[in-house]
């Protein structure tokens, strides 16, 4: 079994070779690791930036970010949902909603209905 020496690394991605390694025994495909790790990363931004681990519920560690900067004050959901889906992800849908009423006020002019 492969053993990992936490001082060595500080977050999740940082251990590649230990997740190849503990999972060698189930014939896993690694091709996409690098692929994963990237998304990974991404989580990692989102912890450093709003200061935050675990989605639902807080986390005692940063598993993503740096995990020597201390315990996380909160939870990343309300940052998460504030910024994501308040944010863009609402006027994304304004704008869709506006232009598929468009299209549907067009699609009744032209053809008479």
């Amino acid at each position: 079994m492969a053993t990992l020496n936490p001082s060595d690394n500080t977050n999740v991605q940082d251990c590649k070779a230990y997740i190849e390694a503990a999972y060698a025994d189930y014939n896993i495909d690694f091709s996409d690791l690098d692929e994963i790790i990237e998304y990974l990363d991404y989580f990692g931004e989102i912890e450093k930036e709003y200061k935050c681990s675990g989605i639902c519920t807080l986390q005692k560690v940063y598993y993503f970010g740096d995990s020597s900067r201390g315990e996380p004050p909160k939870a990343c959901k309300d940052p998460i949902n504030d910024e994501l889906l308040k944010g863009e992800i609402l006027g994304m849908g304004i704008g869709y909603l506006v232009i598929g009423v468009v299209l549907f006020v067009v699609l009744f002019v032209q053809y008479g209905l």
